[in-house]
């Protein structure tokens, strides 16, 4: 396939706009704008956002330059004097996803942990978008051209300007295979549910993405950095890697660091259970709705810990109240135990302690003189009916 398009979209007097930067600036923009969007959407706080994004941007600049200079690192040893052009040709896609975002959870590192997870996945998606839309300018400009192939949709280019390795060779167009799985990304993580946890659409974006790059290296002309991976496979790796696990963590802990989880309080096996009391045992309440599996799990697990933690139960279906709806819809099951919300995952050993902690607070304020009995459970709409 010939593409015999001109990559220069107009002349500024010396300067000479390409299709790769003004579509690469496009699809940033454009990520940002759905971004800002999605957070308002999400309710969730877009000056914490624009924070983040203000300290992600530099950094994310200077390790492109510096992992595509790594990449290269034969070339630039007899190329000193380009060590400080910046250009787009000149930057790593990877390099600036592995700095900004870095620095983007460094800023975001006071937010609540699943307020920061829901931002994340709020942009996530957007990346993907503003990927490939960048892809599609390298590819009119003829940058990142792939290895030489007979296949029927090998490319070539023309005209004279363009960025390609050489001319009359028909190569892969491994931007147009990054462009459609950045693409195809951003469709996925969009129609993705929202009941599933905080920080699934991040995780999913970084493992597939990564997957994506270490496959794509087959085609891509990038030198071997180490251990016969190119250096953008090796980011890719620790993207895999981190994905993995970010998505793992919510299940390797017990609570969450947010309002309302345990964090680093004083240790919550009290032997107040051991002896006595004439305070009523503490009312928790769990939200949740038809059709949620981990919500009758929850519902099930405390009513075996009634016995041990005595306890009274509301449950409240959200769906019978739009309030609640948009409260807790994205969330469920949560439970709510003396003041404090219980994120998922709701784990047996979370709602012991939860029970615990608040059984402990109620025993030191004291009984309440004006209620020496357990009060049964309050009629509420029920999920079984």
């Amino acid at each position: 396939m010939l593409i015999a398009l001109d990559p220069v979209v107009l002349h500024l007097g010396p300067l000479a706009v390409r299709w790769f930067g003004l579509l690469a600036l496009a699809g940033l923009g454009l990520a940002i704008w759905r971004s800002q969007r999605a957070l308002d959407r999400e309710h969730l706080p877009r000056k914490v956002a624009l924070d983040a994004l203000a300290w992600a941007l530099p950094a994310g600049l200077v390790t492109a330059r510096l992992v595509h200079v790594l990449g290269w690192w034969d070339y630039y040893l007899t190329h000193t004097s380009e060590l400080w052009q910046l250009n787009l040709d000149g930057l790593s896609l990877w390099g600036g996803l592995l700095g900004g975002g870095l620095m983007a959870f460094a800023r975001l590192r006071s937010e609540p942990d699943r307020q920061r997870r829901r931002m994340l996945d709020a942009v996530a998606p957007k990346i993907g978008l503003g990927i490939a839309v960048g892809r599609l300018g390298a590819f009119l400009d003829g940058h990142g051209q792939g290895v030489p192939s007979d296949l029927p949709w090998a490319t070539q280019y023309a005209n004279r300007l363009a960025a390609t390795p050489d001319f009359g060779v028909s190569r892969q167009p491994a931007q147009l295979y990054d462009a459609a799985v950045a693409l195809a990304l951003w469709l996925i993580l969009s129609a993705l549910p929202r009941r599933w946890p905080a920080g699934s659409r991040l995780a999913v974006f970084l493992v597939l993405y990564s997957a994506a790059r270490l496959g794509l290296g087959a085609v891509r002309l990038d030198p071997p950095f180490l251990f016969g991976l190119q250096i953008e496979q090796i980011v890719a790796l620790g993207g895999l890697g981190f994905g993995v696990w970010y998505a793992l963590r919510p299940l390797l802990v017990s609570d969450h660091a947010s309002p309302g989880s345990l964090g680093d309080k004083p240790p919550l096996v009290t032997p107040q259970y051991a002896q006595p009391t004439q305070a009523m045992p503490p009312g928790a309440t769990l939200y949740m709705k038809p059709g949620c599996h981990l919500c009758e799990v929850a519902r099930s697990d405390l009513e075996g810990l009634r016995t041990r933690y005595p306890h009274t139960l509301e449950v409240v279906d959200i769906s019978t109240d739009d309030d609640l709806v948009r409260q807790y819809w994205d969330r469920i099951p949560v439970l709510k135990v003396a003041g404090r919300e219980y994120d998922p995952p709701l784990v047996p050993a979370v709602l012991q302690q939860a029970l615990v902690r608040a059984a402990a607070e109620q025993d030191r304020a004291g009984p309440n003189p004006t209620q020496d009995a357990p009060q049964p459970v309050q009629a509420r709409p029920s999920l079984a009916e």
